[in-house]
């Protein structure tokens, strides 16, 4: 300290930022710690919807929680992206359907409603995106996550998957409604 007890280091020289941190990306989940989700958070219950889907379509869970529900059974997932307005296609997999008819059976026990979005609460109403992240906070919890795992991970997730798959970055680009590859690149 000087005479006027001012610091003369700067105690913030090194930490990270917030550009630091969407420059690298987020760490994609192993399979080891899907594995885990997945058990610890049952098939029939909102979060394993959203995690299945998540995973399966790698769209942003603002977008997850738009989705139709016949979409699922129709085997073929199509919406335009909140953020962008670009169009995404997605094939539903087998993780994604049993889900959504577990979910399904469970909600439609408690109130026989016609939802008009898939995930959606009990009564069958529309959720906020904070609300399905509240969820899935408490689902990754559960499942022994370190605190600050969130859900865009699994769009990581799923584009490593794809990329491990075969598929070019300009694929998956359009994939994820990137209007770069280069941005599909930091997945």
């Amino acid at each position: 300290k000087d005479r006027l007890e001012w610091i003369d280091t700067n105690v913030c020289h090194g930490m990270e930022t917030a550009r630091d941190r969407r420059e690298v990306g987020q760490k994609p989940y192993s399979e080891a710690e899907i594995a885990k989700f997945r058990a610890m958070n049952p098939v029939g219950s909102r979060a394993r919807l959203i995690f299945e889907t998540a995973l399966g379509t790698a769209i942003r869970i603002s977008d997850v929680g738009r989705i139709p529900p016949d979409a699922f059974e129709s085997g073929s997932i199509h919406i335009l992206t909140n953020k962008t307005g670009a169009e995404v296609v997605a094939g539903v997999t087998k993780q994604m359907l049993e889900a959504w008819r577990a979910w399904e059976a469970h909600r439609r026990r408690i109130h026989d409603t016609d939802p008009e979005f898939a995930v959606c609460a009990e009564d069958g109403t529309g959720l906020h995106k904070r609300t399905l992240s509240d969820d899935m906070r408490e689902a990754f919890e559960r499942a022994g996550f370190q605190k600050g795992q969130r859900t865009h991970a699994l769009r990581y997730t799923a584009c490593v998957r794809m990329l491990e798959s075969g598929y070019s970055c300009d694929d998956i680009a359009e994939l994820t409604a990137h209007s770069m590859a280069s941005m599909a690149k930091k997945y």
